[in-house]
């Protein structure tokens, strides 16, 4: 997967595209604004919620590599397996496809995955740098 430094190739560029989100439910906001105009937007959660198209872990899905861009804001930090999520890009993008993703790195604290509070037991861990460049490579 090739990596962007700059989103500013987003600009007039989603007529006509298909745009995957990962992690889609909306909790503090939405990216689905930016993407006005595109020929589709579907967004997977692994929960019910507003913004969210289908209930499906990011392991079960298989975009079979439908999607201009894929969109994945927040949400690596809290799956134990950061790498279902890529890989779920990955089959999802089309041949020079973008991902579009960011997360929470050191020294950020714990934050829930849902309106309220941690839970007992609920997985978070922060990704560092060059973990997110061994998930993309």
């Amino acid at each position: 997967m090739e990596r962007a430094t700059s989103g500013y190739r987003l600009a007039g560029s989603v007529k006509h595209k298909r745009v995957l989100e990962i992690g889609s439910m909306n909790i503090n906001g939405s990216v689905r604004e930016l993407f006005k105009g595109c020929e589709e937007y579907y967004g997977i959660d692994k929960r019910r919620g507003t913004g969210v198209d289908a209930v499906i872990k990011a392991e079960g899905f298989d975009g079979r590599f439908n999607y201009h861009f894929c969109v994945c804001t927040e949400v690596l930090e809290h799956e134990p397996d950061p790498t279902t999520i890529i890989k779920c890009a990955k089959r999802s993008l089309t041949d020079g496809g973008i991902f579009i993703g960011t997360c929470a790195a050191p020294p950020r604290g714990p934050h829930p995955d849902h309106n309220g509070e941690m839970q007992p037991g609920e997985h978070y861990r922060n990704i560092s740098t060059n973990e997110i460049a061994r998930y993309l490579d």
